[in-house]
């Protein structure tokens, strides 16, 4: 019996068979979905990209990350930028990978292995800002991030000043508390 004798949910159904045995064969081959949101450009330039090649866009976007990942491996392409959370993790890793290193050279002591951390002093007492004067931004407590939503721009920056924890702008946040 032909597909076109098949009613329309018995047709439905059998495609999402096909679908879902495609899809299977792609996982058992190593393969992994992944979903993009891209320009509609990017989308184009893509498509452009795998019919030159012969391939499908999944495999023109292997190859495109292969080789920016050999470039950047070599030295000639940029740094990847990281966020800011992740940037401190890292240091902290190699910080403490540092100690570890030292500690079984004998430079530093073994009980320094397991140590957290070591948080910076305090600063020195200086004078006390007024209520309406910002911060500077120290990478730390702040940061200048991309203009917020009410476009709070910091200093003529083109920035906003946002909390670097949770990316909120200080503005935004004392405009609320002086709302309530």
């Amino acid at each position: 019996m032909g597909e076109r004798n098949l009613s329309e949910e018995e047709k439905r159904k059998l495609a999402s068979e096909r679908v879902t045995t495609w899809r299977r064969a792609k996982q058992k081959a190593g393969e992994r979905y992944i979903g993009v949101w891209a320009d509609y450009h990017v989308k184009t330039e893509l498509d452009e990209l795998a019919y030159r090649r012969h391939q499908t866009p999944g495999e023109a976007l292997r190859d495109a990350v292969r080789v920016l990942t050999s470039q950047m491996d070599a030295g000639t392409g940029g740094v990847i930028p990281l966020e800011t959370k992740t940037r401190h993790l890292l240091a902290q890793e190699a910080a403490q990978e540092a100690i570890k290193i030292l500690a079984a050279q004998g430079v530093a002591p073994v009980t320094a292995v397991g140590a957290p951390p070591v948080t910076p002093p305090p600063l020195p007492a200086g004078p006390r800002p007024r209520p309406g004067d910002l911060p500077a931004p120290d990478g730390v407590t702040y940061m200048l991030g991309k203009l917020c939503r009410k476009g709070h721009d910091y200093k003529g920056t083109g920035q906003s000043l946002l909390y670097a924890k949770n990316k909120g702008c200080l503005e935004c946040n004392r405009e609320r508390k002086l709302s309530k």
